[in-house]
Formats: structure tokens, sequence, C-alpha cells
């Protein structure tokens, strides 16, 4: 055997870890129960194909159990059966709170007033740098819902963004940007 560093995880740990991941436990509390860092064992995993490999049966294992246990018992209560549709397949399932709108009629919404404003608006280079401005504000805006609504299903953090855009649509240097100004604001650039 060469001399070398002496590994932190030998093979009893290796199957501690795999078997506290497999029932649950995150990878940080297993590191911790073995008394080694979570680099360590993510190390581990790259370079011993076997370890890696059984690593992520385990992760697996934790992730099919809870979905094996709900699959088993909506087969016998409909009510397990209407939660599981709900969280498998909540574009379908879940309900919608009343005052809920999709993304995809905001859309269409803030859309349509735009061509509205662009028939109604004069033919003029300011008017066009206006128009530019909002669909750029209103697409961002948009894209930045969007984003944080697919990334996480957490509602708190959507309020946070949704008050975070509030504030500052309504600060003082965002105010130049209020509909009313927007055309004079126009203007005194042009000047």
């Amino acid at each position: 055997m060469p001399a070398g560093r002496h590994r932190v995880l030998d093979e009893g740990k290796r199957r501690e870890i795999c078997a506290l991941v497999s029932a649950g436990c995150s990878l940080e509390a297993a590191a911790q129960y073995v008394n080694c860092s979570r680099s360590t064992i993510r190390r581990e995993a790259l370079r011993n194909e076997q370890f890696g490999a059984e690593l992520r049966r385990s992760e697996l294992d934790a992730h099919l159990h809870p979905v094996r246990t709900m699959q088993q018992a909506a087969a016998t209560h409909w009510r397990a059966a209407a939660w599981l549709l709900q969280r498998t397949r909540p574009e379908q399932y879940a309900r919608s709170a009343a005052n809920l709108v999709r993304m995809e009629t905001v859309h269409d919404l803030i859309t349509r007033c735009l061509e509205l404003i662009e028939t109604e608006l004069p033919d003029t280079a300011e008017n066009e740098a206006v128009f530019c401005r909002l669909a750029q504000v209103i697409e961002d805006t948009c894209n930045e819902l969007a984003a944080v609504a697919s990334s996480t299903r957490d509602p708190k953090r959507l309020r946070r963004v949704i008050a975070r855009m509030n504030t500052r649509a309504n600060s003082p240097k965002d105010a130049k940007t209020d509909a009313p100004n927007l055309l004079k604001h126009d203007s005194q650039i042009s000047k």
C-alpha cells in the first residue's frame, strides 16, 4: 500500500452514511454522525465509484420511501389519493386560490395594454422611447415573477419579491416612470 494520507471514510463509515441517508437523514447530518464534513463524503463518492453509486441509491431510496407509503395509502384512502395527485400533478389537481391569476393571463393583459398604448399614442420618437421602456419594465417584472414562481413553491418568497417590486415602483428615483409622467419626462429629455 502506498504511503499517503489516511482515508477518513473507511468501509464501516461509508455503510453508516448510506444507511443514514437511506433512512432520510441529510448528507450534512450523516457527515456529523460519522464525524467528517459533507464535502469529504462528496469527494469520496467521486473517488470511489461503488460508494458513489450506493450513495445515489440511498438518496433515491430516501425520496421513494414516502412516495411508496403514500401510494399504498392511496389504494385504500381517497384523501391520500387526492393528496398524492395534488402534490405530483399540481397543474391538474391542486386547488388554486380564488384570487390567483396565472402568469399567462397577466402577460396577455399586459400585452393587450401595450398594444392599446401603441395605437393611441402618436408615432413620435419620444413616445417610442416611452413604449420601449414600458415594455422592458413589464417584461423584466414578468420574467422575475415567473422565475420565482417556477423555482420555488414558497409563497412567502413570492410575496417578498412582489413587495420589493412595489417598493421599487414607489421609490422617488422611479417616480419618473409613473404613467402620467412618462411623456412629460421624455419630452424634457429631448429638449
